[in-house]
């Protein structure tokens, strides 16, 4: 598991802080649309945002998003949770 601080915004970014490090801010990635939730288990890193879309993220490779969907949901997603034990869709 990796130890980073994980920030999601309304002006459609996500960055990554290594708290211990000198310079903490490790990276920042511009998402689709304003974030509203995220969650993190392990490695995965969750992110729902608005217009229905949910990023699934791998946190040693943040380049991509390892799954990108659209909630079934008929509004947006202002909330959810990993998890525990890592498994489940």
């Amino acid at each position: 598991m990796v130890d980073l601080i994980a920030t999601g915004s309304w002006d459609a970014t996500l960055s990554l802080y290594d708290p211990r490090s000198a310079n903490p801010k490790v990276a920042s990635y511009t998402q689709p649309e304003r974030v509203y939730h995220m969650d993190a288990v392990g490695n995965t890193l969750v992110v729902a945002m608005g217009g229905r879309k949910i990023n699934i993220y791998d946190i040693r490779n943040m380049e991509k998003a390892t799954q990108e969907r659209e909630s079934s949901l008929r509004f947006m997603t202002r909330a959810l949770a990993c998890m525990p034990s890592g498994e489940g869709e």
